[in-house]
């Protein structure tokens, strides 16, 4: 997990409180969820202080619910930032989640006088507003806000490579609770990011319902956009559905482009695989 640090003009040389707080980032489609307040035309990451007792996924959990009505399953807790302002210290700890439902939202007196209500943006949009934080010099709170914002999500977006590992960690159970389901849920949200093995290894998951129902159709068209994106192992699979019929109808020559393709690989197990699924085409012919 990544730790990013924040220094306030104003800070103190040692903090003598902190305030911790919990976000969620809720992904789907390419869309985040955020918070707004139209009053102040004030975009947010939604999240909130942690309570006496309160665990922080349940913290997550409980602050995305009140905000945007939302119930989420935290995944993978990636992201810390201390933020150092005056004699405080706030650590914000932001979660990847999963929505699983919706309840109705629960309000501060604040908030339903902001008029705060959750939408759903691009992630590249939320990028762009939350990266004009100096254009906020003049109010303090908004500008260190959205510079944490900023800083987030630019992590989030290079989270892939995590989530895959933890993935595979709980699909092997190497380290942690083997759990196949968990494994899928990470992968989606890896793949959300545009992570090419990800996208891969999804397809397995859903080839051969591993954490998920299997789904052939699902499969191919992940397996076929990692071979687009150039990944060796997904082009001797979209050569070996080809060859053998799997989901689509047979074409040997897409299964020979294919496979011709994975041989360029730098991988000598997909350049074997795709050989001998070559020669199975060739003496079927």
């Amino acid at each position: 997990m990544e730790t990013i640090n924040i220094y306030g003009g104003n800070r103190l040389a040692k903090p003598t409180k902190i305030r911790e707080a919990c976000r969620g980032i809720v992904v789907k489609e390419g869309n985040i969820l955020l918070s707004y307040e139209p009053k102040s035309d004030q975009w947010m990451i939604p999240g909130g202080g942690v309570e006496a007792d309160e665990g922080y996924e349940s913290c997550c959990i409980r602050e995305l619910a009140e905000e945007t009505g939302f119930l989420v399953k935290p995944l993978f807790c990636y992201l810390t930032i201390n933020e150092y302002y005056k004699g405080y210290l706030y650590p914000s700890r932001y979660f990847i989640c999963k929505v699983v439902g919706q309840t109705e939202r629960s309000l501060t007196e604040r908030e339903v006088e902001e008029g705060l209500e959750p939408r759903w943006i691009p992630v590249d949009e939320a990028i762009k507003i939350f990266s004009r934080h100096q254009d906020h010099s003049l109010i303090e709170t908004k500008r260190g806000m959205y510079l944490r914002e900023f800083r987030a999500l630019t992590a989030y977006c290079n989270a892939g490579a995590e989530l895959l590992d933890l993935a595979m960690k709980h699909i092997y159970g190497n380290g942690v609770p083997e759990d196949n389901e968990l494994a899928a849920e990470l992968l989606i949200q890896a793949y959300e990011l545009g992570h090419v093995e990800a996208t891969y290894s999804l397809g397995i998951c859903y080839h051969y319902g591993y954490g998920v129902t299997v789904d052939l159709a699902k499969a191919y068209d992940l397996y076929f956009e990692a071979a687009s994106a150039g990944y060796g192992k997904g082009m001797e699979l979209v050569g070996r559905f080809y060859n053998q019929g799997i989901y689509v109808k047979k074409d040997r020559t897409k299964a020979e482009y294919w496979l011709k393709k994975a041989m360029e690989s730098s991988e000598p197990d997909v350049v074997e695989e795709a050989r001998k699924e070559l020669e199975n085409n060739r003496e079927s012919k």
